[in-house]
């Protein structure tokens, strides 16, 4: 098998295309079938992922088949990140196999990145698991404000490649700017910089 030019952010550990000349079509058939040990929330994430990247609404059912998305819990090797996934692309059928939710999510953002504005999936093998156990992103909300839109708009930018940790500072030394009327003191007291007489 030769490797492809699959854009994936951050670079899988492995991609290898099957078959340069052949698609997967994602279109209004489509179904989910989980075989997983998901819960019905992390199946909804894959709807509500296809419906706002393509505008399709896929059907979800419990069947094995070979068609469709399929979602397998698989085990890995205990050297192996229980974030670790493995994507199969067929003419048929997407198989996406796991052994925990966090995998399936991973996996997920790297289809969102192959159907990024297109329903044709070129037909490959990804195997991928994070090189780094902690994958984060440090906000200092301490003297740079961001609203709630701007902090979730983060988030979902995190998620998309693959980060886990979102270090928060509320508060750096002192200059506690962030008032809380449960906690008067704070900004009273903290509010202002100490260096000394």
């Amino acid at each position: 098998n030769t490797e492809t030019n699959a854009v994936i952010i951050p670079s899988p550990t492995q991609i290898t295309l099957n078959d340069p000349s052949g698609k997967f079509i994602l279109d209004k058939q489509l179904v989910i079938h989980d075989l997983s040990n998901n819960s019905a929330v992390q199946t909804a994430l894959w709807s509500q992922a296809l419906q706002q990247d393509l505008q399709l609404t896929p059907t979800i059912d419990k069947k094995k088949t070979t068609s469709g998305i399929v979602l397998q819990t698989i085990g890995y090797d205990s050297k192996l990140s229980p974030e670790a996934y493995r994507l199969q692309i067929t003419p048929t059928q997407i198989i996406v196999g796991a052994s925990n939710p966090a995998g399936f999510f991973y996996a997920l953002q790297s289809l969102r990145q192959l159907w990024f504005k297109q329903n044709s999936l070129p037909l490959l093998t990804i195997e991928d698991t994070p090189r780094f156990k902690y994958r984060g992103v440090l906000l200092d909300t301490a003297r740079h404000y961001l609203s709630v839109a701007e902090i979730k708009t983060l988030l979902d930018v995190m998620a998309s490649q693959k980060l886990n940790t979102l270090h928060i500072h509320f508060a750096d030394d002192e200059a506690f700017r962030l008032g809380l009327e449960s906690y008067p003191n704070l900004t009273a007291t903290a509010a202002n910089r100490g260096l000394g007489p």
